[in-house]
């Protein structure tokens, strides 16, 4: 009845479940076979159940699964956005050698063809530069900009947002990737004579530049760009880490006070006028990864010291469709539909064996029971009984159509 138990066993060749269940209680079994080539797999299993003393007999059919991924490179119809982090500490480690490197990559893959795709450009620091936009035949301009980044200065996450909800459009036709990359925590505002400022060690200013750079004020930013229509948003964090206090905040609301490392008190005044004031804290890598999760639409968070193929799994994830197919026996063939011009080879890939790539011209012609016919996609053939239960990848791009 959706909760998990681990009362099922399996043993000599057989799966087993016993437990004393409520009336009209289901029991689901979940378990994956491995079929050596050659063998025979029985599609029945008896299930046995004692109610009131009664054996009672039942039979579950066995299902394999054929799941194929296809990833298609589309070349247009993205609007991709890289907010990028160029504040002093991105010189270090050769953050931002690798940050241009990557970048650049990206670019030649988003104008790899004529499209319709753009490419936005926001760096930010203490302050946050206005939005730039590429096109295809503005290639050239975009790696000139991307080669001429260079570090200093603080890091204003609310700058870098406020700068990103006004690059990003309203059309519901298009799709909009942003990626907000930093290599740590945004730089604390000193309040004037807020007693906590004492406890914040490192990143801190009174640059005004800087007044609404503060957690609530950057949550209110980021949920107001991830509400824009077809739009998704990453966060990377590059090698985020550090045990310094970063952040603090006084009458933290109870709900999230466990949310920070910890808390502080200060006493303030003399005499009568003398008072406690508690603070709540977050040290660098806590208060960076807090927000990094609250920038990024679900589950898009990534903390990584590999920028350039990070870049490139969320291009594939922006531009991948996937199918899945059941099958209980072989030979079965399967149907992927793809009605663009595929301008690439076509790579493929069955399970964790290497990948094999195939012209346009033998898979017309048919390859290993794969074939491709133009304007209607793929069929493959299956007559392997190992191929079932292994995911099938095919990878290609293709020249799309405009989506305005």
């Amino acid at each position: 009845n959706g909760s998990t138990s681990t009362k099922a066993k399996y043993e000599n060749g057989k799966v087993t479940y016993k437990s004393t269940l409520a009336a009209k209680t289901t029991v689901t079994l979940e378990f994956r076979v491995t079929v050596n080539k050659g063998t025979t797999v029985k599609t029945v299993i008896r299930n046995v159940a004692i109610v009131n003393g009664e054996e009672k007999d039942a039979t579950t059919t066995v299902v394999k699964k054929v799941c194929v991924k296809t990833t298609a490179e589309t070349v247009n119809s993205l609007d991709m956005i890289l907010v990028l982090d160029v504040s002093g500490s991105m010189k270090e480690n050769k953050r931002l050698i690798n940050l241009k490197s990557a970048a650049e990559n990206l670019t030649n893959k988003l104008f790899s063809a004529q499209t319709d795709s753009t490419l936005t450009l926001i760096k930010y620091s203490t302050t946050a530069s206005n939005p730039t936009t590429y096109q295809y035949d503005q290639k050239d301009q975009a790696l000139k900009a991307i080669k001429n980044l260079k570090a200093d200065g603080g890091t204003n996450f609310y700058k870098a947002l406020e700068k990103t909800i006004d690059a990003v459009g309203n059309n519901p036709n298009r799709n909009t990737i942003v990626v907000f990359l930093t290599d740590g925590a945004p730089t604390f505002y000193e309040k004037d004579e807020e007693p906590g400022n004492v406890l914040v060690k490192t990143n801190k200013s009174d640059d005004n530049a800087y007044e609404k750079n503060l957690r609530p004020e950057i949550i209110q930013k980021a949920n107001e760009l991830k509400a824009k229509p077809n739009t998704t948003v990453y966060s990377i964090g590059i090698g985020i880490f550090g045990d310094e206090v970063q952040y603090v905040e006084r009458d933290v609301p109870a709900e999230l006070q466990e949310t920070f490392d910890g808390s502080r008190e200060i006493e303030v005044g003399k005499g009568r006028d003398r008072q406690t004031i508690t603070y709540h804290y977050m040290k660098v890598s806590t208060y960076a990864e807090y927000l990094l999760n609250n920038i990024a639409s679900s589950g898009s968070y990534i903390n990584t010291t590999d920028i350039n193929s990070t870049f490139n799994d969320i291009f594939k994830q922006a531009t991948s469709s996937q199918h899945i197919y059941m099958t209980e026996n072989v030979p079965v063939t399967i149907s992927i539909p793809e009605t663009k011009t595929i301008i690439s080879n076509v790579e493929v890939k069955i399970g964790n064996e290497a990948s094999t790539k195939y012209t346009l011209v033998q898979l017309k012609n048919g390859v290993n029971g794969l074939k491709y016919t133009e304007g209607v996609g793929f069929t493959w053939e299956i007559t392997d009984t190992d191929i079932l239960n292994k995911e099938l990848y095919i990878s290609y791009t293709v020249q799309g159509t405009a989506n305005n």
